[in-house]
């Protein structure tokens, strides 16, 4: 599985229960600061997109683009969560830690 696509992103984060430091190519503007990486507690999908990504992840389909998650940006703070989206494209690294 593709570490940087959707299936890998929510398997880590939704199923294996990990929070994922992302660290982005190209920085993002969230809540008027200028944030080079992020830590994903969760992939937010629909039914329909959850029942897609998990068919993805038996066929072992890897898919990139956009992403709604729900994430923290002080590690020191992980109870301040916030929702965005993100896209695998702009992912440069990703770093697994523990809940």
């Amino acid at each position: 599985m593709d570490k940087f696509s959707k299936e890998y992103l929510f398997a880590q984060c939704n199923i294996q229960k990990h929070c994922v430091c992302i660290n982005f190519i190209n920085p993002m503007c969230i809540e008027d600061n200028i944030v080079s990486h992020i830590y994903l507690m969760n992939v937010c999908l629909t039914e329909i997109e959850e029942s897609q990504i998990l068919s993805n992840i038996n066929n072992e389909i890897n898919t990139n683009g956009e992403l709604n998650i729900s994430f923290f940006l002080d590690s020191t703070n992980p109870l301040a969560l916030l929702e965005g989206v993100i896209n695998t494209e702009n992912i440069e690294s990703i770093e697994l830690l523990q809940r």
